[in-house]
C-alpha cells in the first residue's frame, strides 16, 4: 500500500509540474498583451525592446507588421511582412492580403500585382480570379458600369440597428428594440 501511495505522489507531483510548465509556456509577451489591447504604439516599441533579447516568433513579427499597418507606418509594415513572408512563403490569407496594400501603397500597383502574380500563394483560383477581377477594375477605374443593391436582411428589426463597436474598454450596440431590463433614453 506504502508503494500505490508513493506512485500516486510521484504522477500528481509530475501531472503539477507538466501543468505548470505548459500554462507558462502559453503566457503571451508583454508586446502581445499590448497589441491584443490595441495599444499599438506602445506594442511596437516593446516588440522592438524584445526583438533585442531574442527573435520574435512569426506571430509576433506578424503582430508588429499589423501594429506598423495599424499605426500608419507603411513603409515599416511592408518591410516586417515581407519578412515573414520570404521566411514562410505563406501567410493567412488575411495577411497576404494586408501585405497586397501595403506594397500597392510602397512600391505601386503594377508591381504589386506582379508580385501577386508570382507568389505560390496566388495559385488558389478563386483569391487569383477575385485579384484579376479586383485590378481590372481598379486599373480601367470603370465605376460607372457598377451596380449596387441595398437590401434588408431577415436577421434586422424593423428599427434603426447599428453594428457593435469598440468604445474604450467596452462594447457598444444601438437598436430601437424595446429593452425591459435597460434604461433607455427618451430620444431613442
Amino acid at each position: 500500500m506504502n508503494i500505490k501511495l508513493h506512485i500516486r505522489n510521484i504522477l500528481l507531483a509530475s501531472f503539477l509540474l507538466v501543468s505548470a510548465l505548459a500554462v507558462a509556456q502559453k503566457r503571451g509577451s508583454k508586446a502581445d498583451v499590448l497589441f491584443f489591447e490595441y495599444k499599438y504604439n506602445e506594442a511596437i516599441r516593446e516588440y522592438l525592446q524584445e526583438m533585442r533579447k531574442a527573435p520574435l516568433t512569426n506571430d509576433q513579427t506578424i503582430n508588429l507588421a499589423e501594429a506598423y499597418f495599424k499605426t500608419g507606418n507603411i513603409d515599416r509594415a511592408a518591410e516586417t511582412y515581407s519578412q515573414v513572408y520570404k521566411k514562410e512563403g505563406k501567410i493567412r490569407d488575411s495577411y497576404f492580403n494586408t501585405l497586397m496594400q501595403v506594397l500597392v501603397r510602397t512600391v505601386g500597383r503594377d508591381s504589386a500585382m506582379t508580385f501577386f502574380y508570382e507568389q505560390s500563394q496566388a495559385s488558389d483560383p478563386f483569391l487569383n480570379e477575385n485579384a484579376g477581377f479586383n485590378y481590372d477594375l481598379i486599373r480601367t477605374n470603370d465605376t460607372m458600369g457598377l451596380r449596387f443593391d441595398i437590401f434588408n436582411v431577415n436577421v434586422n428589426s424593423p428599427q434603426s440597428d447599428f453594428a457593435p463597436a469598440f468604445y474604450k474598454d467596452q462594447v457598444l450596440f444601438t437598436t430601437g428594440r424595446p429593452q425591459v431590463s435597460k434604461k433607455s433614453s427618451n430620444p431613442t
